[in-house]
């Protein structure tokens, strides 16, 4: 949105005069929001009707809610979510932000999880790693095209818990990561160690992993300490490496 652009601005200027750089994030908050932040339809949307677990949501008033069940997303439905980003992704220049980056959160995460992409068990009876990423290739791609491949980039979490899910297939994500290469994005951020998520759902999916399959530059996150993070870049798993939740 306009009002979010100009919201930036602020931000955004005060770290230019410090000489930095920042990326523009961009998330959408699938089954995690609550409805009355979407006074047009009063609905939330997911690959599939599962409502988040053991968490409390914030309504449009800042109060705690419990979560509601999700409206299932259709296939066109994904078609004209990926392109509302693509259509907002411009407003980052406007705000000032050198590039932009997918994030891996709620709703972009949950549809590279078949097990509970109902949208695409209604139209698919095996499932494979083209099907499962029709939501978030598109989207990506999409963006290389709107922002130019080297000023996009997109992170990925491997082991993600959404509250109620579970980590998703080794596959997918080795098949996102090298459609990534082919379209030369400026680097994947890659949710690699054992701080968060689940890690006894599947094949473990790491940053040497990706690296195999991704040629460009890999920044790896998840409650990293400093001798774990140098050990990595020694290593070549990964060329550098965020601290997040210190700082937030």
């Amino acid at each position: 949105m306009k009002q979010h652009a100009n919201a930036w601005t602020t931000v955004v200027d005060c770290i230019h005069g410090k000489k930095g750089i920042i990326y523009l994030q961009l998330w959408h908050m699938g089954h995690l929001a609550h409805s009355s932040h979407h006074p047009s339809t009063y609905q939330i949307v997911l690959a599939s009707a599962i409502a988040a677990e053991g968490i409390q949501v914030k309504t449009i008033k800042q109060e705690n809610a419990k979560p509601k069940v999700p409206h299932i997303l259709t296939v066109e439905e994904i078609k004209s979510t990926v392109q509302g980003c693509v259509d907002e992704a411009p407003l980052e220049k406007e705000a000032g932000f050198y590039a932009i980056e997918v994030g891996h959160c709620f709703l972009m995460i949950s549809t590279l999880q078949f097990h509970i992409h109902q949208t695409l068990k209604s139209k698919v009876f095996i499932p494979s790693a083209s099907h499962i990423c029709s939501f978030r290739l598109p989207m990506d791609i999409s963006l290389t095209s709107s922002c130019k491949a080297s000023l996009t980039s997109t992170r990925m979490s491997m082991v993600a818990a959404l509250k109620n899910e579970r980590a998703s297939y080794f596959e997918t994500f080795a098949y996102v990561a090298k459609k990534m290469h082919e379209y030369e994005l400026a680097f994947l951020h890659i949710m690699d160690g054992l701080g968060i998520g689940a890690h006894n759902k599947g094949k473990y999916v790491k940053c040497a992993n990706i690296h195999k399959v991704f040629d460009g530059p890999i920044i790896s996150n998840i409650c990293l300490s400093k001798e774990i993070a140098k050990g990595m870049i020694r290593s070549g798993a990964c060329d550098a490496f965020a601290f997040g939740r210190l700082y937030i």
